[in-house]
């Protein structure tokens, strides 16, 4: 049958040039595959058309992605040849001999086109790096880290969409893809070059790209172990120790399993395992890459350096000479990196780094297992070369790495320290895994989050990279010194009755009981009575009763500060150990934190404490008889006085007021409207010939407090939705408009000259007992009278979101009492801006501050992961707690509202004069503007800043309050007996008390 006219598309980069052929009918397996295809389609077309919600729309997706994998052809609709001319041809024999020449490969089907269309970077053919119309093109940072992403998922998902198109002759071809990714790499290599952790990216992306005559052995062992455990459920725990440490033993305990153990048809596939293991441990002929390396390098010492190791590798099989010379080549191969200009140095500098790291890998498992460390010089000699191979692997800045090394010369300065030295510097070791796994977020963190809608495995890719690599060595040898450390000062870590040194660190103190969930979206309703393992600590959290984390974002965030006010227990947990929690899913756990840091995570035997949050001591009580509710002006900020706080407006702005009068130059210009204006809205009917709506809300709280357990919450979550409802649509009268269009005249200037801030400030917020903190609406960068005034009816609704509702009503008793004024504050165009608490947050030491910065503005307080850090007041001591790793950040629009950008990766955010800044801050506060608890006593301040090239502004202080119940519970008080004890011992480095770890035991094999 004749074909109808061929219209070939327009050519999109890196899309493959495709065509859309009619046919009259098809028969045959190429019909079927045409329908499948088809329906995929129809199915992505409803879904858009009909304005499908998230959740059908992410079905859609998954199930397209699902059938591709199972098509015949994959992503592919057919082979063709892609001249340079441009011409697309069938296949034949040199097709393209008369157009210049040209390549052959799969040409995208309309579902993979679709796919794309909607932002997914998948389906990549590398060859097409190598076609003359992609010369000069590179993908973007975030087209970059999904085409790996989709790299990972072809080795760790048996091709994925590509599982049967990599059978189909012609469909994708080795030696051109091999050719397009050296290209792509190089071209990459070029631009991305200038940051310190860009390093990182680079590398993975060298690692996980094709190259000629690679061979990833470790990455072999792992797949091909998940392989078998799939098909062979007796070889699961062999398979959990091959993932987590292999040893050079394994290799025999697999060709013994294959002989004992195994289906007689799976006996060829463990004898391949076996071999892979084999070779993993095999002194590796690195002489090759060695010497390749050094006759290419420019620099004489690198040169040598180089040389004199390929000697050593050649000589000697010592697993512990391996490590050292291993680990110390990556770290040296690091610092040369920015010194290479030519491709090919920089892609055999990357091969190198990769077979190091391979080595350093095998030999640190070999030792642990083997040949343990006898002493604890011994062993921390070994954690310090483990140390120089993770920096010279990437997964740390050069910054992070020269802080921990510092620890190290701390720990290791003399023969014999003191226990509680020992112990709190090998504490601070722990940050290491964290900050690995920051940067792999960094760069790929964006990427897992828009790719889970089509491909929920690619959340294992950032754990499964780091239980690979020497992360997972440095955390094993860390994890036997904590577990010695424990032993002599008698404190241990628990997870469900198992010792644990590493993994485990103690963000806030507390005691709750509570089911135990290991998933989380953010659009599901949390239980307030479970304990969550969160992938991070998410802004928008309700209460529970406890929290996990694998990733803390920063410990100065608005449900930090919110989850040590109330005593809600949380943790940050590496993500090998998260691994175990799954195990125990949906029980009914109890997780004990200490004010000294301590973690017990066991099964509950009988209820210990009730599992709701717990109020700091009594319930809050609001003076409800102080507030003036007649006032109805507009203040400007510079008029109040902290006295007015709980009066005429909430303590935010009446601070600042004050702030203002002492620290004038830091603070700027804001408008205030008073609860005044508020109540008077109130008073207006809630319809045509109804009650006020200040009556029908008395009588809704009256229904509400009769009602228990399911009823009163959705009775609830209905009164509160209708409330805010009314409220953002109510009409504030023309008197109001008047008042506050002549009050912002007269404190910020004409109409759209400026933009401000429309910030909540409750009466039930930043008190001395609670800080309220991120609960209610901030509008950021209004311009505009009508825009100003529509956020301010927003802010005044805020208050009353459920979430806003469950965190407040955790301390006080009378709903009724809240009452919300209005902030206008002008927009400052800040570069950075953060969060200052003044004393060590760690363990509430005076006389230092924990800063928490991010680049542009809102750092910190939505849980970015920040530059921290705990300074003295006197700038003789600082200590680094983690580097700034948000890879984006916030800044004002001049139209109104934010725009994003992305953030160089560097990790530094705060400058010397910055710093400094702070720290002169710190010290007047005490005297000029002193914070009280709850008791009446001074307490530390929660001061929010930003600087706008280098000049320090305020933004809000509050009191810092943490939990005192919870700091007071005997049982956690009792966790932290023998930490009080070990002030006065001195721990001897010439020893060692070898324990053996009990995370990871061999597979039994029983006797023939």
């Amino acid at each position: 049958m004749k074909m109808k006219g061929c219209q070939r598309s327009k050519h999109r980069w890196l899309t493959p040039t495709s065509r859309s052929c009619g046919s009259a009918g098809g028969h045959g397996w190429r019909a079927m595959a045409r329908n499948s295809i088809l329906g995929i389609l129809m199915t992505l077309l409803t879904a858009v058309a009909h304005g499908a919600d998230g959740a059908d729309s992410a079905i859609s997706l998954a199930k397209a992605i699902e059938q591709l994998k199972q098509s015949p052809r994959g992503p592919f609709s057919r082979v063709r040849w892609f001249c340079k001319d441009g011409s697309v041809l069938k296949p034949a024999p040199y097709a393209c001999r008369a157009h210049g020449g040209g390549i052959q490969h799969g040409q995208l089907n309309r579902t993979a086109r679709q796919l794309r269309r909607q932002g997914y970077f998948l389906a990549n053919v590398l060859a097409d790096y190598t076609r003359p119309g992609a010369k000069h093109r590179v993908p973007s940072r975030r087209e970059l880290t999904e085409l790996l992403l989709e790299r990972w998922l072809i080795e760790a998902d048996h091709g994925w969409i590509f599982r049967h198109a990599l059978n189909h002759r012609g469909m994708l071809q080795r030696d051109d893809e091999v050719r397009g990714a050296t290209q792509l790499f190089d071209r990459l290599s070029r631009r991305i070059r200038g940051n310190d952790q860009d390093f990182l990216l680079l590398r993975e992306t060298w690692r996980l790209l094709p190259q000629a005559g690679a061979a990833d052995v470790l990455w072999e062992v792992r797949q091909r172990a998940t392989r078998l455990a799939e098909q062979d459920s007796g070889f699961a725990s062999l398979r959990a120790r091959l993932h987590n440490a292999p040893s050079p033993a394994d290799a025999e305990r697999v060709f013994d399993y294959a002989v004992r153990r195994a289906p007689r048809d799976l006996e060829r596939d463990y004898a391949a395992l076996g071999r892979a293991v084999a070779q993993l441990f095999a002194p590796a002929p690195m002489n090759e890459l060695l010497q390749r390396m050094a006759a290419g390098a420019d620099d004489k010492a690198l040169r040598d350096n180089l040389r004199k190791s390929a000697k050593l590798f050649e000589t000697t099989t010592d697993p512990a000479v391996r490590l050292r010379e291993s680990a110390r080549l990556l770290a040296v191969l690091r610092n040369h990196w920015p010194r290479l200009h030519r491709a090919e140095s920089r892609r055999q500098l990357l091969s190198l780094s990769l077979a190091l790291e391979q080595q350093a890998f095998a030999a640190a498992n070999a030792l642990l297992d083997e040949h343990p460390a006898s002493t604890r010089s011994a062993a921390l000699a070994r954690l310090r070369q483990l140390g120089w191979a993770v920096y010279g692997s990437g997964f740390w800045s050069r910054r992070e790495w020269l802080a921990l090394e510092a620890s190290l010369d701390r720990l290791t300065a003399a023969n014999k320290i003191p226990l509680s030295d020992y112990y709190h510097e090998l504490r601070y070791l722990t940050r290491g895994s964290g900050w690995s796994q920051r940067w792999m977020l960094f760069h790929f963190g964006a990427a897992i989050e828009h790719w889970q809608a089509i491909e929920p495995k690619v959340g294992g890719f950032v754990p499964a990279r780091l239980r690979g690599s020497v992360v997972l060595t440095f955390s094993r040898q860390l994890d036997r010194l904590l577990r010695d450390a424990g032993q002599q000062a008698k404190l241990q870590n628990k997870l469900f009755g198992e010792t644990v040194g590493a993994g485990l660190r103690a963000l806030n103190p507390g005691l709750a009981d509570g089911t135990l969930y290991v998933s989380y979206s953010s659009d599901q309703a949390l239980d307030p009575n479970g304990i969550y393992l969160l992938p991070e600590t998410t802004a928008r959290l309700s209460p529970v009763a406890g929290i996990l984390t694998q990733g803390e974002g920063n410990a100065l965030s608005h449900v930090q500060l919110l989850a040590a006010n109330l005593g809600i227990p949380n943790v940050v947990i590496d993500a090998q150990l998260s691994e175990r929690l799954k195990r125990h899913a949906g029980e009914k756990v109890t997780l004990a934190v200490s004010p000294g840091g301590l973690v017990e995570l066991t099964q509950s035997k009988a209820p210990t404490v009730s599992r709701a949050p717990q109020p700091t001591d009594s319930p809050l009580t609001i003076d409800t008889a102080k507030l003036n509710l007649k006032r109805r002006d507009f203040p400007a900020l510079s008029q109040l006085a902290a006295c007015d706080a709980g009066r005429i407006a909430g303590p935010k702005a009446a601070n600042l007021g004050e702030l203002k009068r002492q620290y004038p130059e830091a603070v700027t210009d804001g408008l205030v409207i008073p609860f005044g204006h508020f109540r008077a809205l109130l008073d207006r009917p809630l319809e045509n010939g109804g009650p006020s709506v200040f009556e029908w809300m008395h009588e809704q709280y009256r229904k509400l407090a009769q009602l228990q357990g399911p009823a009163r919450d959705r009775q609830r979550r209905e009164f509160l939705a209708r409330l805010r409802h009314w409220i953002e649509q109510a009409d504030p009268g023309e008197t109001f408009r008047r008042g506050l269009q002549a009050a912002l005249q007269r404190t910020f200037g004409a109409d759209g000259d400026y933009a401000v801030f429309v910030r909540s400030d409750t009466n039930v917020e930043d008190l001395p007992g609670f800080t309220g903190a991120g609960l209610n609406l901030t509008v950021a960068n209004v311009v505009g009278f009508d825009n100003i005034l529509k956020a301010i009816l927003r802010v005044w609704a805020s208050p009353f979101t459920d979430r806003a509702w469950r965190w407040r009503q955790a301390r006080m008793a009378h709903p009724e009492a809240v009452y919300p004024s209005v902030l206008l504050l002008r927009s400052v165009a800040v570069d950075k801006s953060g969060v200052m608490i003044t004393l060590d947050t760690r363990n509430g030491e005076p006389g230092k501050v924990t800063v928490a910065t991010n680049h542009g503005v809102g750092g910190a307080v939505a849980g970015q992961a920040a530059e921290t850090w705990v300074l003295s007041l006197d700038g003789h001591d600082k200590r680094l707690l983690a580097d700034a790793t948000a890879p984006r950040m916030r800044l004002l629009d001049t139209n109104g509202g934010l725009r994003e950008r992305p953030v160089p990766a560097s990790g530094k955010v705060l400058t010397h004069d910055e710093r400094r800044q702070l720290l002169a801050l710190a010290s007047t506060l005490p005297a000029r503007f002193p914070q009280y608890d709850g008791t009446g006593r001074e307490t530390a301040a929660d001061v929010e800043f930003g600087f706008r090239r280098g000049k320090l502004t305020l933004f809000q202080i509050r009191p810092y309050v943490r939990n005192r119940r919870a700091r007071r519970m005997k049982r956690l008080v009792d966790m932290d007996t023998p930490l009080r004890a070990i002030a006065d011992k001195q721990i001897d480095l010439a020893q060692f008390s070898v324990v053996a770890e009990q995370a990871i035991k061999p597979a039994k094999v029983p006797p023939p």
